[in-house]
C-alpha cells in the first residue's frame, strides 16, 4: 500500500494516539471528569473509523499488520470493553483517592496496543504490540495504587510482567531460528517440512504457551504479589482483566491459527490437557477464596479454560468460539468488578457519613466555674498571685478522650 493508505488503514489507531496526546495535555489544567469525557469520545470516533473497513481485507506495512474479519471483531470486542472500563472508572474513586486525570489517556494507550497485537501479521510487530500493552498497564497499576505497600507492589507487577516478555521472546526467537521467516504465516508455510519431535520444536511450543498463559492469566502470578488486590485501584485491575485477557487470548488465536494449524506438530492435545486442568483448578480455587476480588479472578482463570479448549479446533468453528467467549468475558469482568468497586464506595461513603454524625453528637464542652468569679473582691484575692487556674486538657474528636480539667499554679 502506499503512505497515504496505510495511514488510513491506521486511522483508528492515529485516532487514540490523537486522543490520548489530547488528554495528557488538558490533564495539566482540567480534572479527571473531564478527560474521561474526552477518552470516550475518542474510542467512540476510533470505532467510527473502524466501521469504515468493515468487511475488508487489508494488508499494511507490507504485510507487518493484516486487518481482516477476525481482526475488526476482536477490535470492536476492545472499544467496548475499554469504553466500559473507563465508565466504571469513575466508580471506584474513595474519599480521599487523588483523582488521576491522566488516567484515561494511559486507558487509550492499552487500547491501541491491543488493536495493534490482534493485527500483527509478523513477530517483531506482534511483540512490540503486546509490550505496549503491558508497559502501559505497568505504568498504570503504579500510579492508581493504594496503601502503603503499594510501590512494591505495583513493581513486583512489572517484574513479573518483564519474565512474561522474555518468555514470548525466547518462544518467538526459537519460531524464526527454526524457520529463518518474521512473518506468521510464512513461518508456518516453513514449519511443514520441520520435524515434530525435535527438542527445538517442543521447547519453542512450551516457551509459547507458557508466555501467553502467563498473559492470559491461567497462571495468576500478579495476584501472588502480596497485596495485589488492595495495593491497586480496582479501575487498573478492570482493564487488566478485561482488554489485557481479550488481547493475549486473540494474538494466542492468531498465531496458532495462522503458524501451527496447517503443521503436524501435536500441540492440540497438549492444549486440551492443561484446558481440562485449568478449568478445574481456577473453579475449585475460586470456591476457596476469602477474598471477593480473588474468587472474581479464579473464576475468569476457570472460564478461560473453556478458551483454551477452543484452541483445538481452530481449522473449523474455534475462532468462532473463541469471540463468542471473548464477548462475555468482556461483559462479566467489567460487570462484576465495577460492581464490587461500586459496593466499596458506597460502603466507605456510608462509614463516612456515620463517623460525621457521631462526632456531632459528642457533648460540648461547658466554661469552667471559677471560684470567686461571681464576687468580686475576693474573687481578685482567688485570681491573684499564687492562684491555681483551670487548665483544659482535650483528646481529638472521635479519639474517645473527652476533655478533662487539671489545676496548676500561676506562679
Amino acid at each position: 500500500m502506499t503512505t497515504l493508505g496505510n495511514l488510513l488503514a491506521f486511522s483508528p489507531e492515529l485516532w487514540l494516539l490523537l486522543g490520548a496526546i489530547v488528554v495528557f495535555v488538558t490533564a495539566r489544567f482540567a480534572a479527571a471528569r473531564t478527560t474521561t469525557t474526552i477518552a470516550l469520545v475518542t474510542l467512540v470516533v476510533a470505532f467510527a473509523a473502524l466501521a469504515t473497513q468493515f468487511k475488508q481485507t487489508i494488508t499494511i506495512l507490507d504485510g507487518a499488520f493484516l486487518l481482516d474479519g477476525f481482526a475488526i471483531v476482536v477490535d470492536v470486542v476492545i472499544l467496548g470493553a475499554a469504553a466500559l472500563a473507563l465508565l466504571a472508572s469513575r466508580a471506584d474513586v474513595l474519599p480521599g483517592d487523588a483523582d488521576l486525570a491522566s488516567g484515561p489517556g494511559f486507558y487509550l494507550l492499552v487500547t491501541l496496543g491491543a488493536m495493534l497485537a490482534v493485527s500483527a501479521a509478523e513477530m517483531i510487530s506482534l511483540f512490540a504490540s503486546l509490550e505496549l500493552v503491558a508497559v502501559n498497564l505497568y505504568v498504570l497499576t503504579g500510579l492508581l495504587r493504594r496503601g502503603s505497600g503499594s510501590i512494591r507492589v505495583s513493581l513486583g507487577y512489572a517484574v513479573a510482567g518483564a519474565a512474561t516478555s522474555g518468555l514470548l521472546l525466547y518462544g518467538l526467537a526459537l519460531l524464526f531460528g527454526l524457520t529463518g521467516q518474521i512473518q506468521l504465516r510464512a513461518a508456518g508455510s516453513a514449519l511443514t517440512g520441520i520435524r515434530p519431535n525435535q527438542p527445538a520444536v517442543f521447547l519453542m511450543l512450551s516457551l509459547l504457551i507458557a508466555g501467553f498463559a502467563l498473559r492470559i492469566g491461567l497462571v495468576p502470578v500478579r495476584w501472588w504479589v502480596g497485596g495485589f488486590e488492595n495495593g491497586v485501584a480496582l479501575r487498573a485491575v478492570v482493564l487488566v482483566q478485561s482488554v489485557g485477557v481479550i488481547t493475549a487470548l486473540a494474538v494466542f488465536g492468531r498465531l496458532l491459527a495462522t503458524t501451527f494449524a496447517g503443521t503436524s506438530i501435536a500441540y492440540a492435545p497438549v492444549l486440551a490437557g492443561l484446558a481440562a486442568i485449568v478449568m478445574t483448578a481456577g473453579t475449585l480455587l475460586a470456591i476457596t477464596q476469602s477474598s471477593l476480588r480473588r474468587m472474581l479472578v479464579y473464576t475468569t482463570i476457570g472460564q478461560a479454560g473453556f478458551a483454551l479448549a477452543a484452541f483445538t479446533d481452530l481449522k473449523r468453528l474455534g475462532l468462532t468460539a473463541l469471540l463468542v467467549f471473548m464477548v462475555a468475558v468482556a461483559l462479566t469482568t467489567v460487570g462484576a468488578f465495577a460492581e464490587n468497586a461500586a459496593a466499596i464506595v458506597r460502603q466507605s461513603r456510608e462509614a463516612a457519613g456515620a463517623g460525621a454524625q457521631r462526632d456531632r453528637r459528642v457533648p460540648r464542652l461547658r466554661e469552667p466555674r471559677v471560684p470567686g468569679r461571681e464576687r468580686g473582691d475576693r474573687g481578685a484575692r482567688v485570681g491573684g498571685e499564687g492562684a491555681r487556674r483551670p487548665v483544659l486538657l482535650a483528646g481529638g474528636v472521635g479519639s474517645g478522650l473527652y476533655p478533662r480539667l487539671r489545676c496548676r499554679s500561676s506562679s
